[in-house]
């Protein structure tokens, strides 16, 4: 004779599946979890190194990415072969950096930080989580495809996020993310395996506040390699000759 799993016992997929009326938003982020990689791919995914090209507002790029999880990063785009411009994370300030200037954006401290880190560490998956909550909003559709719309909130900023889920995949297809009056709405695709974790290698993004977008495809996408720490610390420059008389009329001023 056989046994009947209790609902409490199956996968989260299976179990989404077979009860489609009560769906726990944990269940969609486990689920997620389990179809990336399961969570010894996240616990052992360190940090990662990416080239490619971005399509932005309709001029090609190419573009090199460095990340260490969860806080530290560096992007740097080409134009014809050329520096174009470069911003980062070096886990204490944000920076940006264009034609041999750069400036930085000290929040080594701030909640955003705290937010941006736990949205890479997937924190807000934690049920425990005292600083996320989540709360499954709907089921929908995107590009023809079924989806479940979880929203995802915090107690620390007033950013918000709603991402959707394949039914059928549990990969993250759209991710709608508000903050401070900006809109921006990123769609994922090309879903591919690195070291045991499926990446998205299409990304296009969507700011609706300022109606920009960017088109991203990977060409080459590695993770857990050896990055030099220093490599997320923003570009020093020396000053040329007319901004060092301009930096000592000042200071004689």
């Amino acid at each position: 004779m056989s046994t009947v799993t209790p609902l409490s016992e199956m996968p989260p997929a299976e179990r989404i599946k077979k009860d489609p009326f009560h769906i726990d938003p944990y269940d969609v982020l486990s689920a997620h979890i389990d179809a990336i990689g399961g969570e010894k791919a996240l616990k052992s995914d360190r940090n990662m190194h990416a080239k490619g090209t971005v399509l932005l507002n309709g001029t090609s790029y190419e573009f090199e990415e460095f990340a260490e999880y969860p806080g530290k990063s560096r992007i740097t785009y080409y134009f014809e072969g050329e520096e174009y411009f470069q911003k980062g994370d070096d886990g204490k300030q944000l920076w940006q950096s264009q034609n041999r200037e750069t400036r930085k954006f000290p929040d080594a401290n701030s909640k955003s930080r705290k937010i941006r880190e736990g949205m890479k560490s997937y924190e807000f998956a934690d049920k425990k989580s005292e600083t996320f909550k989540v709360s499954f909003e709907s089921v929908s559709y995107e590009k023809g495809e079924k989806v479940y719309n979880i929203r995802i909130k915090n107690n620390l900023t007033n950013e918000e996020f709603l991402n959707s889920y394949s039914a059928d995949s549990f990969l993250l297809l759209k991710e709608d993310r508000k903050f401070s009056g900006e809109n921006i709405v990123t769609y994922f695709d090309n879903y591919q395996n690195v070291n045991g974790k499926m990446t998205a290698f299409k990304k296009n993004v969507n700011n609706l506040t300022s109606k920009k977008t960017q088109d991203y495809v990977y060409e080459t996408y590695k993770r857990n390699v050896t990055i030099e720490k220093s490599l997320f610390d923003p570009p020093e420059y020396e000053l040329s000759i007319f901004n060092q008389v301009s930096k000592a009329a000042a200071e004689n001023q």
